[in-house]
């Protein structure tokens, strides 16, 4: 008897773990769609999950640790994991439910494999955030009601013709908007930081010139906070320093009367005047 009940908990034990990782598996695609899934669509995920159960096994306590920064308060790393799941789904075989269902809620704008370059409807949204808050910075009037809507259409026609970085700035705007959004307000220099947004802001750009410098200001944002957690930017006035540098090159990218197709065709004047 004590052997019968023995391997029937080993056998209990044996399915325990498969079976959490498909939980946890549908957990995940559940926060990264925003919303419970229905009961079809997570019997679709755990049998997905199953298909290899020795890998679902192994891989529980990963998607554990992903579910924990999904649902987290640290919006830095939620950006960050945000951002390679959804680039490992589209990247995933179409006939993966996960891929599919993922894909169905936040569909595809523009998608470069062979670069690992990906602009999603929610990247949109997240620009739109970025530019709002970029033109409050630099006191200029923010997007529109038809923002989305004029920006899916330029990166669609223009996209493959920009420069790597501004492609970058776009397709990463997921980690690097709360990441540049830290950055500005906890490690620059803010006397510094408000004059030279009220020098850019005097420079009168467009709306679609304020998006690509809104992304690229979150692109360089983010990279300097990695470099100021590791101890290679010293202080608040070397950091503005840094982003002035960075910046100013964009800003000749991005300058009054360019249009944003062709940045990368050596149609723009360069930005008047030094930074600040």
């Amino acid at each position: 008897m004590r052997g019968r009940r023995a391997l029937l908990v080993a056998a209990m034990l044996a399915c325990a773990a498969p079976a959490q990782a498909q939980d946890a598996a549908v957990a995940v695609i559940g926060a990264l769609v925003e919303r419970p899934l229905d009961d079809s669509e997570a019997a679709a995920v755990r049998a997905e999950a199953m298909r290899d159960a020795a890998r679902a096994e192994r891989n529980e306590a990963v998607l554990q640790r992903e579910l924990a920064v999904l649902n987290g308060r640290d919006a830095v790393a939620r950006g960050r994991l945000r951002q390679a799941l959804r680039l490992a789904l589209a990247e995933a075989p179409a006939e993966s439910p996960a891929a599919r269902i993922v894909a169905a809620a936040d569909p595809v704008v523009v998608f470069d494999r062979g670069q690992r370059l990906l602009v999603t409807e929610r990247s949109l949204r997240l620009l739109r955030e970025a530019t709002a808050w970029t033109a409050r910075a630099y006191g200029v009037t923010g997007p529109g009601d038809a923002f989305i809507e004029e920006e899916r259409a330029i990166i669609r026609r223009d996209f493959a013709s920009w420069p790597d970085t501004l492609q970058l700035a776009y397709a990463q705007i997921e980690a690097n908007l709360p990441a540049g959004l830290l950055f500005f307000e906890r490690h620059v220099d803010r006397a510094r930081r408000d004059a030279a947004f009220a020098a850019w802001g005097r420079r009168g750009y467009g709306v679609p010139q304020l998006a690509s410098q809104a992304a690229d200001l979150m692109r360089v944002g983010a990279a300097l906070l990695r470099q100021r957690q590791a101890g290679a930017i010293r202080d608040g006035v070397m950091a503005q320093r840094l982003l002035g540098l960075q910046m100013e090159q964009s800003l000749r990218a991005i300058a009054p009367g360019c249009r944003v197709g062709n940045l990368g065709a050596g149609a723009c004047s360069p930005a008047p005047g030094p930074f600040p």
